[in-house]
């Protein structure tokens, strides 16, 4: 196995490294930058026999994270079929009762706080995400989350979201992994400009 990685700023103005990155068998996007996401999505959608993608994100304090594989199918989405113009998720585990991002002290920054045990689950969920997605191929169930447990969440301020539950049915304690299908929107802004 032949692993590459780059550490440089993907965007629309590097498409040399764009066109490069969608050589590979597998693509993992951990980048939490709707920019360079959005320019990524665009591509894959302009390339018909590229690369899959494993598109990764944890939601506030790690307390959930979830690893989407794209692939072309014409019953899948791209990535934006299942977020907001802005790059956020339409479906989220948990709502939260006040903004979660924390002033860095004497500075004008902001930052998320989370801990080992929620990026070690993100971490865990992605890699293995991955290797059956090389080894397997078969993934139809194709968004994999991990729900944090609930007393930890709601000490924090949060609660399981409505949508959630509404799609995914009530999670209790939490403390587990869930699959869905990753849905196409018909919609979705850049799945029609690449039609």
């Amino acid at each position: 196995m032949e692993i590459d990685t780059h550490c440089e700023k993907v965007g629309a103005g590097r498409s040399d490294l764009i066109e490069e990155l969608l050589t590979a068998d597998l693509v993992i996007l951990a980048t939490g930058d709707w920019a360079a996401e959005g320019a990524l999505n665009s591509a894959w959608l302009k390339s018909p026999g590229c690369s899959d993608l494993i598109v990764t994100w944890m939601e506030a304090h790690a307390f959930s994270a979830h690893s989407v594989h794209l692939r072309r199918d014409p019953f899948q989405g791209c990535l934006q079929c299942g977020l907001s113009g802005v790059g956020k998720p339409k479906l989220e585990v948990i709502k939260w009762s006040n903004d979660q991002m924390l002033q860095v002290p004497a500075c004008g920054g902001l930052f998320m706080p989370y801990g080992p045990v929620g990026l070690a689950m993100a971490t865990t969920l992605v890699a293995e995400h991955c290797v059956d997605v090389l080894c397997a191929g078969d993934d139809r169930m194709n968004h994999r989350s991990w729900l944090g447990e609930k007393g930890s969440i709601k000490s924090a301020g949060g609660q399981w979201s409505n949508t959630w539950v509404e799609e995914m049915g009530d999670p209790g304690n939490g403390s587990e992994r869930t699959s869905r299908v990753w849905r196409r929107d018909m919609e979705c802004p850049a799945c029609k400009s690449h039609a």
